[in-house]
């Protein structure tokens, strides 16, 4: 490294697919890291470690951030933790090429809910870049829950070690202080709500209302036996939803998508549910969009989101719209509660119609919503100024 450029390995973030979420951290952490780069003066270079990369997605991602193509390349790793070959490889660019590492582990991937395999995999990673003299940069995002002892303590081991350790929200932070980790943890936000966006305009006679569906819910997660331990009828609960909401003739409803897959068969696929849904019950399904900030554009313009995927729900917010997420995990609520916002619905912890009265209740009064939204704008703009701080004091320290 000179000081007019410097290597920067991202790992634990997507650019080729079908979650726009997980897709929206990396253009997060790019446009961020552009604006370091400005404020600097260095120029990064950019490598993408990922199990699957399409070149095409790399330059539609420059190509939206306004970024030199030449600046970022992808490389396919899909497992370090087992393969001997991948190992090596991903050690060749951490000893040879990196000058720094930033890891998102996909925002809520370091945890053991999703078993063993994701979790090892995404940590080893970690451990070998730490072990390499790398420095690594752990990205805002979920730690945990971790409910076996095992994956407690690689965990800690990783954070211990890291170089600087970020979470997104103040339940993350206690998790790490109560495994020991003590380490100084800077709570900023989750990166997606510093996706950049095109404001939408649509039709303003009606109440625009979006209703995201997820797939993997849908079809009642991985193990299609309610993985995520839901206590609604989930299917129950979204036709139920448009059902009401289609009733009152002065709201325009429409399905929308934030996990789109190619495949027939994906159990996590938004797409194909929306479609299916928007056809039987003649509502509106929004367009298959190819990038995060192309969903988030789409999103701005809707007077109300209701939605069950995370980084869809940061999307409207962080876009002015009227925002009820639909949790399924403690993700949801640390992340709002660090928005003192208070228009979670927990799925995990009540009954169908419970959740359904306080939803098409709070879309009663949707503009208290964007009141809300509109007093934390001032404190997601501090959190974003602390998580560049942060990142050119770490980025001067070499």
């Amino acid at each position: 490294m000179d000081n007019r450029n410097m290597n920067i390995l991202l790992c634990g973030l997507l650019v080729t697919n079908g979650n726009l979420g997980c897709v929206a951290l990396t253009y997060s952490a790019i446009s961020v890291l552009q604006t370091v780069s400005e404020r600097t003066g260095v120029v990064f270079h950019y490598k993408i470690v990922a199990s699957k990369i399409d070149e095409k997605s790399i330059d539609v991602l420059c190509d939206q951030l306004n970024v030199d193509r030449k600046l970022v390349e992808g490389e396919v790793i899909k497992n370090v933790y087992r393969n001997r070959k991948e190992k090596q490889k991903f050690l060749n660019i951490v000893k040879n090429w990196a000058d720094i590492a930033i890891d998102a582990t996909q925002g809520d991937s370091f945890s053991d809910i999703y078993g063993w395999r994701r979790f090892i995999n995404y940590t080893y990673a970690k451990i070998l870049i730490e072990r390499n003299g790398v420095p690594l940069l752990l990205a805002p995002q979920t730690y945990g829950p971790y409910k076996k002892l095992k994956t407690r303590m690689i965990a800690k081991y990783a954070c211990n070690h890291a170089s600087v350790l970020m979470s997104r929200d103040e339940i993350s932070k206690n998790v790490l202080r109560k495994m020991g980790v003590r380490k100084p943890i800077v709570v900023v936000s989750d990166m997606a709500f510093f996706l950049p966006y095109q404001k939408q305009e649509l039709d303003n006679s009606v109440t625009n209302i979006g209703l995201n569906v997820s797939g993997l819910l849908w079809n009642g997660g991985y193990t299609k036996n309610n993985q995520f331990g839901l206590s609604v009828d989930y299917q129950s609960l979204i036709r139920s939803a448009i059902e009401r909401l289609k009733s009152d003739l002065h709201n325009r409803v429409y399905l929308i998508g934030h996990v789109i897959s190619d495949s027939l068969d994906s159990v996590e696929d938004d797409y194909s549910v929306c479609r299916k849904l928007a056809e039987e019950y003649k509502v509106e399904c929004a367009p298959s969009f190819r990038t995060p900030i192309e969903a988030k554009s789409f999103i701005s313009g809707l007077d109300v989101f209701i939605g069950s995927r995370m980084h869809a729900t940061i999307a409207s917010y962080s876009s002015g719209v009227a925002t009820i997420p639909l949790a399924y995990s403690r993700k949801f609520v640390g992340l709002f509660n660090n928005l003192n916002y208070p228009y979670v619905l927990d799925m995990c912890d009540s009954p169908d119609n419970e959740v359904l009265n306080s939803m098409i209740g709070y879309i009663g009064e949707y503009e208290k919503m964007m009141d809300c939204i509109s007093e934390s704008k001032t404190m997601l703009e501090e959190k974003k100024d602390l998580f560049i701080d942060e990142i050119v004091k770490w980025i001067q320290e070499f």
